[in-house]
């Protein structure tokens, strides 16, 4: 059974609020209709019932409804439809998985994880795009972005070594 984590507001807690018998059962049925009908996740279904959106759809909701029906309903509404998308598309944008690499004191995130190798060939990359920087900065001086171009070129240095600094020892922090 998928449950809420958001009892106050959102699709559960409107539901609660105005009154629904199986509050719990009705989301847990709108969830699996979006799991089935957009593909998501449990928790990217979670996620949209308890966003505005959720809280929206358990307004229109009627009380001999099922939760599927609603989300049924919705779907077949093309602004409705589209409001649950974005929210899908949101939800599922903030569970990117993220491999963080600590080097100084901050993290940096990354989207995937690479192994050796292309860690390595990516602190290279950057080393020469920070190369690359710190030469058109010198160039650009006089038009007044050079500096701008060096602090670039400062970050994409420090991230090259933050890099290197995990492949050197990945269970110590830099």
């Amino acid at each position: 059974m998928i449950t809420t984590k958001n009892e106050t507001w959102g699709f559960h807690g409107t539901l609660r609020d105005r009154g629904f018998d199986e509050v719990s059962a009705r989301f847990d049925q709108a969830a699996h209709e979006l799991m089935t009908r957009l593909g998501l996740t449990a928790d990217e279904a979670r996620d949209v019932l308890d966003a505005p959106i959720g809280r929206h759809m358990a307004d229109d909701m009627d009380a001999r409804e099922s939760g599927a029906d609603l989300v049924s309903r919705w779907l077949r509404d093309r602004k409705c439809a589209r409001a649950i998308r974005e929210a899908a598309g949101r939800a599922s944008r903030t569970r990117t998985k993220v491999f963080p690499i600590t080097f100084r004191g901050i993290a940096i995130a990354m989207k995937s994880a690479m192994d050796a190798p292309e860690l390595a060939g990516l602190a290279d990359r950057l080393h020469d795009a920070a190369a690359h920087l710190e030469l058109r900065g010198d160039e650009e001086l006089d038009r007044g972005r050079g500096k701008i171009l060096a602090r670039r070129a400062d970050v994409l240095g420090f991230l090259a070594d933050a890099i290197e600094a995990q492949l050197t020892d990945p269970e110590v922090p830099a």
